[in-house]
């Protein structure tokens, strides 16, 4: 039975035809339509009201074929046009489709080989890397197309610009401002170096989301210690601005110390603490915080109690990760790049039967002057990122090594590419739990893939055009040759001359 094709009809089947027959191109139907359409009613069964798998499936692959002609055809007619439309409109989908998750997890070993130097990295505004196993300056902005940046490394290999702390670096060289990784990794802290409502920003990397503490009266407002389970911060606020590259900066940025929690909640330590406080560092179980005061002198507050002590032996107190993981030892900066001072009455013995360091390791063996504290691998294991070598040469990639606190013992965990040290590694922080994993792989943590994200949407445009105008004038060229090779074999072919044209 033949079924007569019309434009309009009631026929199910023929409604059933006529949609499938759109997928096809305008220019195709225009010719086609009506015979195809005639075809596939002449060959329908009685009663069918519309096509099968099968029929559905040929239809398929002859759209597929029918739109790789027309497309060739167009490209045959404009060819550059057609090139640089086709990348421009896969870059602006790129851009426009919403980027994969991001893989998060807990950080367990700092990895062998931390990611170098990137331009077109994201943000952890608009792409949470999660828990961060590392966070550092890279770059000093001294050498050219040198901006320096704040890079936090997720667990899970997000590589992300801290662009919280870069927006935060007031008078600084163009360095990004204070800031401070919790020890969970979760969460950074970032001060203010000079405003006039300074505050603490604390920003949630699993989230990207940012909590902001009370204004404090002052200039600048920088971050000193995270406690151990992260909920509370100390922090000293200024009232004069603060320049890391001033003369001043190697006593450090003294300051009245206050406490904010994670809620941006602001309070004071409790009566008789130093009333200006140049570095902090929490006891590992959190009851203690020692206080290295303006003039020098070393004191450890019981936050239960609230009862001070003074320490007999001096120094300048290593950061927030200056306690030992045993409780024993504070890191500091004396006459050596790392000294050790005993936070109680040591024993005598180099190393106790715990394996942690005795009193006779006064300064760690084996570190240069320009040798940086980290942080500790073990209790008798300090950990240094080492800038340049023995000689003064810069290194690449910058290492980061577990020295042995009484033998100098040296192993290298891990390194940040710097491209032939034009990007130098500063202010690395890594969470105590990613050292100690490290240490115990004895330096080999695999690293992962890491995903810088989606860059500053504006260079990423930039380069999309410039790459779709490189590929439509290469086509072009391309098909003006073709034109001109084939115009010689034709002239060639009738025994012409050919023209100039």
């Amino acid at each position: 039975m033949t079924r007569p094709a019309s434009s309009a009809s009631s026929d199910p089947f023929e409604r059933s035809c006529r949609r499938w027959l759109r997928v096809f191109p305008s220019g195709w139907r225009h010719r086609r339509e009506e015979e195809v359409l005639t075809v596939l009613l002449n060959a329908s069964r009685p009663g069918q009201q519309r096509l099968d798998a099968a029929q559905g499936l040929d239809l398929a692959g002859a759209a597929a074929l029918a739109w790789s002609r027309a497309t060739a055809a167009l490209a045959r007619r404009a060819p550059g046009t057609s090139a640089g439309a086709l990348v421009l409109v896969t870059g602006l989908v790129w851009l426009v489709l919403p980027a994969a998750a991001v893989r998060q997890s807990e950080p367990v070993a700092l990895p062998d080989v931390l990611p170098g130097y990137s331009y077109v990295t994201a943000s952890a505004s608009s792409s949470p890397p999660g828990p961060a196993v590392a966070l550092y300056q890279q770059g000093y902005g001294v050498e050219l197309a040198d901006a320096p940046q704040a890079v936090v490394v997720g667990a899970g290999g997000a590589v992300r610009r801290l662009d919280l702390a870069e927006a935060r670096g007031e008078g600084a060289q163009g360095d990004p401002g204070a800031m401070l990784l919790s020890p969970d990794g979760r969460r950074v802290a970032v001060g203010r170096y000079d405003d006039d409502a300074p505050d603490i920003a604390l920003q949630d990397l699993t989230s990207g989301a940012v909590t902001h503490s009370a204004v404090v009266a002052g200039r600048a407002v920088l971050p000193l210690a995270w406690s151990p389970d992260s909920r509370a911060l100390l922090a000293v606020v200024r009232d004069a601005p603060w320049n890391p590259y001033s003369v001043d900066a190697e006593r450090g940025a003294s300051g009245t110390p206050v406490l904010v929690g994670v809620d941006g909640a602001v309070s004071t330590l409790p009566p008789g603490a130093p009333s200006a406080v140049v570095e902090a560092a929490f006891s590992p179980d959190g009851r203690q915080v020692a206080l290295q005061a303006e003039g020098g002198s070393l004191v450890v507050l019981d936050r239960g109690s609230e009862d001070l002590r003074t320490l007999e032996a001096t120094g300048s107190l290593l950061g927030q990760a200056a306690w030992s993981p045993d409780g024993r030892w504070l890191a500091v900066r004396r006459a050596c790049a790392v000294g050790l001072v005993p936070t109680s009455p040591a024993p005598t013995d180099p190393v106790a039967p715990s394996g942690s360091v005795g009193s006779a390791a006064e300064c760690v063996p084996g570190l240069s002057s320009s040798s940086r504290f980290v942080g500790w691998a073990t209790p008798s294991a300090v950990v240094v990122d080492e800038p340049v070598d023995a000689s003064g040469a810069e290194l690449d990639p910058q290492p980061v090594v577990a020295v042995d606190a009484v033998s100098g013992g040296r192993t290298v965990l891990s390194g940040v590419p710097t491209a032939s040290a034009n990007y130098v590694v500063s202010r690395l922080q890594v969470p105590a739990v990613a050292l100690a994993g490290a240490a115990g792989q004895h330096g080999t943590a695999p690293s992962p893939g890491y995903d810088h994200g989606r860059g500053a949407l504006v260079l990423q445009v930039l380069a999309l055009v410039l790459l779709a105008g490189a590929v439509a004038l290469l086509v072009a060229a391309a098909a003006a040759l073709a034109r001109r090779a084939s115009h010689l074999v034709t002239a060639r072919r009738v025994g012409g001359r050919p023209g100039l044209s």
